[in-house]
Formats: C-alpha cells, structure tokens, sequence
C-alpha cells in the first residue's frame, strides 16, 4: 500500500484524470515473484498506461513485453508491446475495452496471438 500511494503521490497528473480504473498487477513467475506494476486504464479513452514498479528488464531486439486484456468469455487481445529497460516512467500501451483482467507476457515471436503462460510475467484482476 506504501508503494501504490508513494506512486499516486509522485504521479500525481495520470491518477486524476476523470473516470479511471487502476489495476494492481502483480508477478505471475517464479522468475518474477515481486513483479508489481499499476496499470492506469482511461474508461472515457479506454487508453491504457503501465505504471512499472518492479519488472525484469528485456533486450528489444531479442523478446517483446505483451499487454494483454482477458474479456470476461476468455478472448485474449493484445493491446500492444512495449520495452521495459528499468526507466521509472509511465508507459503509454494501447487501447482496452470491456475485460475482467490483464496480463504482461515476454514473447519472442511478435505473430502471437495469446500470452505463453509460461512467460507470463504479471496479471491482475479489474474489480467491477
């Protein structure tokens, strides 16, 4: 709870916009067990930013980070990839629409069409 509200904090601008929803992910691996990033979803925009606290670092040339939105019949979309090189910024991703949770998986191969969850590296859950 310290880190979210040192985050709102510091980040003050994003977590005021007008009708937002964050969600908690946290890490879904043994190989990141203290993942933790804020993701900051605009409902008016439906824009989605991640607000990383705790990621491993990936190389851009070799795998790429997945956003993806879970829809409550089980569709996976991707919202879009990104690079995570240990800057403390907030990530702009893509656009998300009606879902029931979201994930972060480390793909090589940028024709996926849903998360490995064995790369699946943070998930987290939209409360209604």
């Amino acid at each position: 709870m310290t880190i979210l509200k040192g985050s709102i904090n510091s980040n003050s601008s994003i977590y005021k916009l007008p009708n937002i929803k964050v969600v908690v992910l946290e890490g879904n691996s043994r190989k990141n067990p203290a993942g933790l990033a804020l993701l900051i979803w605009g409902k008016d925009e439906n824009e989605v930013y991640l607000d990383i606290k705790n990621l491993d670092e990936n190389t851009a040339d070799k795998e790429h980070y997945y956003l993806w939105a879970i829809s409550q019949i089980g569709l996976q979309n991707k919202v879009g990839r990104f690079y995570y090189v240990g800057q403390n910024v907030i990530i702009k991703i893509g656009k998300a629409y009606e879902c029931m949770q979201f994930k972060v998986s480390l793909e090589k191969n940028d024709k996926v069409s849903r998360p490995t969850l064995s790369k699946v590296f943070l998930k987290g859950n939209v409360n209604q």
